[in-house]
Formats: structure tokens, C-alpha cells, sequence
């Protein structure tokens, strides 16, 4: 699989709630670790798939930010969010 660079003009798209989602299919510039180090920004390392880090940080946002708890209402929404990534919406 095609490695991915993660540098100062990409590393907010893999950030949710001051934590920095990181894969091994990462390649991590030196100045992103100083930006996570001074924004006090957690990393996370997952082995899991691209689409199910997605999932997870559609879930973790809709818990943090839209106070949605409920696990049928959870699992409603990132479903019909993945359909939509999966059918080019």
C-alpha cells in the first residue's frame, strides 16, 4: 500500500479533539511531531484500515461535538455516512 506524507499543510485532516490519528501507511515529517508537541496534540497509532479510522473519527466527532450517545442512532448515522464515501457521494 502507498505510503502517505504527513506535513504541516495536511496533518489537520487527521487531527479530531486534540488527537493526531496515526497509521503505518504514515510517513511523519519532523516539524509535525514539534506541531503536536507544542499544541499539546495526542497520537494515536491505529493498524486498523483507512475506512475504519474514518468510521471511528465519525463517531468520535458525533459523540464529542453533537452529544450523540446512543449506540442505534451511532451506528444509523455512520452507516449511512459510509455508504455514502463507498458511492462517491
Amino acid at each position: 500500500m502507498k505510503k502517505k506524507l504527513i506535513n504541516l499543510e495536511n496533518i489537520k485532516e487527521f487531527i479530531v479533539d486534540k488527537e493526531f490519528y496515526k497509521t503505518k501507511n504514515m510517513i511523519i515529517s519532523p516539524n509535525v511531531n514539534d506541531y503536536l508537541k507544542i499544541n499539546g496534540i495526542k497520537t494515536v497509532t491505529q493498524d486498523t484500515p483507512k475506512e475504519e479510522c474514518i468510521i471511528m473519527r465519525i463517531e468520535k466527532i458525533l459523540k464529542t461535538d453533537f452529544k450523540i450517545t446512543d449506540d442505534s442512532i451511532l451506528k444509523k448515522i455512520t452507516t449511512k455516512v459510509e455508504e455514502a464515501i463507498k458511492n462517491g457521494y
